[in-house]
């Protein structure tokens, strides 16, 4: 490909052998063809990200890396153990990683001290850079809810009462206030993460926000609740850094993968986990 592409660039018109001549109406729609390279790995956004920490003054950064996946999980092991070395050598450290077949994802979540990402951005290329290994540098995928301009929800819908119906709809969210006069016993909240504990009720804005929007549509409208409960299952958490704001931020966590939490989550429902049956059954 990338000889005729040469070719090409030299003249425009030049013949290509038997049943190669339709290239050149690919090459007239393209700009340059070349090796993968540190220049797709490393994009404007994942810069962006990175300055946006140092200015910040982070001293460790947290970013994602999407390896090229395979069939063989032999090579994804391969790559895996490779990819965790030349994070070493930087003095950093993989936290997470993930493989799901069914998208040929391969996933790392890296922390990397601030010194070494900035002489990445002074153009110094690392061995984890030029790694043939690694498809992509990402941000750290996050999802942030304003602690500022959330509103609390009052009781302007009238109170349905408890539902004994099983759900038919699923709430990946903060985690609500179960209590709530709207929201009582109208919830099956499903936690195997653990994140009650560390969940302040004041917190609590966002999920239960969309737990009473999705129940009782707009709370000043004459919809008619549902009639079913809801599963809800946390994927959002306080923000513990968040200092100013008297109800904290939440957002997804920063010690996992995104794309791993949701589709674990998702899981869950449809297959089941572990010892847990597929929550796919008790909803009717």
């Amino acid at each position: 490909m990338l000889a005729l592409w040469t070719r090409y660039q030299k003249d425009t018109t030049a013949k290509f052998d038997s049943g190669l001549n339709k290239f050149r109406n690919l090459f007239g729609q393209l700009r340059t063809i070349r090796h993968w390279s540190v220049a797709d790995r490393i994009d404007s956004d994942v810069r962006s990200y990175w300055q946006a920490c140092i200015d910040e003054g982070l001293q460790a950064i947290r970013f994602e890396i999407e390896a090229w996946y395979f069939v063989s999980q032999q090579k994804n092991d391969a790559a895996r153990e490779e990819i965790i070395g030349l994070v070493q050598e930087l003095g950093g450290k993989v936290l997470r990683h993930a493989l799901i077949a069914e998208i040929a994802y391969h996933g790392l979540l890296v922390e990397l001290p601030a010194a070494a990402v900035e002489r990445v951005l002074a153009g110094e290329t690392s061995g984890l850079a030029l790694s043939d290994r690694i498809m992509f540098f990402r941000p750290k995928a996050q999802s942030i809810t304003d602690g500022v301009n959330e509103e609390e929800v009052t009781a302007q819908a009238e109170v349905a009462g408890a539902s004994e119906k099983l759900p038919v709809v699923a709430l990946l969210d903060g985690l609500p206030l179960q209590n709530h006069q709207l929201l009582q016993g109208r919830l099956l909240v499903d936690d195997p993460d653990g994140c009650e504990s560390e969940y302040e009720a004041k917190d609590r804005v966002h999920g239960t926000a969309m737990a009473s929007l999705i129940l009782h549509g707009e709370l000043d409208g004459a919809t008619q609740p549902l009639a079913h409960r809801l599963y809800v299952r946390p994927v959002l958490r306080p923000d513990f850094n968040d200092n100013f704001n008297k109800r904290r931020r939440e957002h997804t966590p920063d010690d996992v993968l995104l794309i791993d939490l949701i589709h674990r989550a998702v899981k869950r429902i449809c297959e089941g986990e572990g010892q847990d049956a597929a929550l796919r059954l008790r909803f009717a």
